[in-house]
């Protein structure tokens, strides 16, 4: 059996799995959905760099060459926190 033709989970955990491992990304909060009869995965969730974004969606092309990459991750900066002030 090919990879391409393997279970929709399957394919979500080696992408999930390759997101984890990548050096650049270390990224665990991606949600992954594949869905192989259309040849499709769908990236979603929230990173805090634009690259990082960019490089999810590669690691993806990498894993899953023979399919499309949807890539719906947001990027949401983090912002220093407020200094406390004491009363």
């Amino acid at each position: 059996m090919a990879l391409a033709d393997a279970p929709d989970a399957y394919l979500a955990e080696q992408v999930r799995t390759a997101l984890a491992l990548d050096p650049r990304l270390h990224e665990l909060g991606i949600r992954v959905t594949v869905m192989a009869a259309r040849r499709q995965v769908v990236l979603a969730g929230v990173v805090a760099t634009g690259a990082r974004r960019e490089w999810a969606a590669e690691v993806a092309r990498r894993t899953l060459p023979e399919f499309e990459v949807r890539n719906d991750v947001g990027v949401q900066q983090m912002a220093p926190p407020e200094p406390e002030t004491l009363a």
